[in-house]
């Protein structure tokens, strides 16, 4: 809630204006999306979701 009071306070107390913010914005999210796009390109969102499957073999039952 305090955020979203100091982003509506900033144009009339700051020294930005609206399409700062807006501009700020869109790169923060423009940034994000190409990280992600990067990181699946090379694979490491791949390998991390390799590691989090369980193996077949830890659910057969051990006879003995």
């Amino acid at each position: 809630m305090l955020n979203i009071m100091m982003l509506l306070s900033t144009p009339v107390f700051g020294g930005h204006y609206l399409t700062d913010m807006l501009g700020g914005g869109i790169v923060a999210l423009l940034a994000v999306f190409l990280g992600n796009r990067i990181k699946l390109y090379l694979g490491e969102i791949d390998a991390i979701e390799k590691t989090r499957k369980v193996p077949a073999s830890a659910f057969k039952r051990k006879e003995g």
